[in-house]
């Protein structure tokens, strides 16, 4: 056994051992952290980081507060209501009048959807359409069938 004399007590103990039965120890290192005070309050790990979770948008807590809420109804419009009740019309009727006024506004729109877009085009690129047009009527006939002719 390889050996080595303990300071205080000149008892021979093995190199490998940490510390004498007196109670020396051989590492300087743990000479100094044994004589600091066990600090608690040092965390020596940092702890884990919660990563937070975003706050979705909860419709139906939404459509509680919507229920929840009382409905606002102006004057005028109670108004015109017990009148068109009155008359003896229905919902259905004043959606199908309101579709009609908007189709009836909507309609010079639909037409100038439906002419021509050319004549806004520059000659270059009236041009430019053609070629691409022509060869793309090309490659169609290069590709398609075409039964065989008697000649």
């Amino acid at each position: 056994m390889i050996a080595k004399s303990c300071p205080k007590c000149e008892l021979q103990v093995a190199v490998a051992s940490k510390s004498c039965k007196c109670g020396h120890t051989f590492f300087a290192a743990r000479r100094g952290a044994d004589s600091l005070p066990a600090a608690e309050d040092i965390r020596r790990r940092t702890g884990r980081v919660r990563r937070s979770q975003p706050q979705f948008y909860d419709s139906q807590h939404y459509q509680k507060e919507k229920k929840k809420s009382p409905k606002k109804r102006s004057l005028s419009t109670t108004i015109e209501s017990d009148f068109k009740k009155e008359k003896g019309e229905t919902a259905t009727a004043r959606a199908r009048r309101r579709r009609a006024l908007k189709r009836a506004n909507r309609s010079p729109a639909v037409g100038e959807r439906g002419r021509d877009p050319t004549p806004q085009l520059k000659p270059a690129q009236i041009a430019r359409c053609n070629l691409i047009l022509q060869e793309i009527n090309r490659k169609m006939r290069a590709v398609t069938w075409r039964p065989p002719t008697d000649s």
